[in-house]
């Protein structure tokens, strides 16, 4: 999927007004996207899904914070990610504004020479303003393989 589907993908994502129902699907299908665009580089996505404010914490790098220096980490990662996929999804309410998106991710790639953790619990805060839903905060933790 090229990174011009994707990026539209996601801003239709990003625009749709959402069911509560329907939040928990719409949500992944944006982590999804931004979970492409990271092995494609393409910082844009993460400017058009994060907050302003927004804290990145990803395993073994140095926390990230504000939505345009995620973004240019995002673009400039010496790292690869052949494939990914995401299970055991589940979402919290938090507040009528806020939700909590936890999933485990499998993974392969690799960070300068380093294995990227092939399992990790990755969890999204989002943050509804107006109509769209944004990442307030992404953070994931390595996991042992059971």
């Amino acid at each position: 999927m090229s990174m011009r589907v994707v990026g539209g993908m996601l801003g239709a994502l990003l625009a749709m007004p959402v069911q509560a129902a329907g939040l928990k699907e719409h949500l992944l299908s944006s982590e999804k996207a931004l979970w492409a665009a990271w092995a494609g580089k393409n910082g844009q996505l993460y400017e058009k899904a994060f907050a302003a404010d927004a804290m990145y914490i990803v395993a073994g790098a140095v926390p990230i914070q504000g939505r345009e220096v995620i973004a240019n980490e995002v673009a400039n990662n010496v790292c690869t990610r052949e494939k990914f996929s995401i299970e055991n999804v589940s979402l919290r309410q938090l507040a009528p504004t806020v939700v909590e998106l936890s999933y485990d991710a499998l993974q392969t790639g690799e960070c300068d020479g380093t294995p990227l953790p092939v399992k990790v619990r990755a969890t999204s805060v989002y943050v509804r303003q107006g109509a769209l839903w944004l990442v307030t905060l992404f953070q994931e933790t390595a996991l042992e393989l059971e």
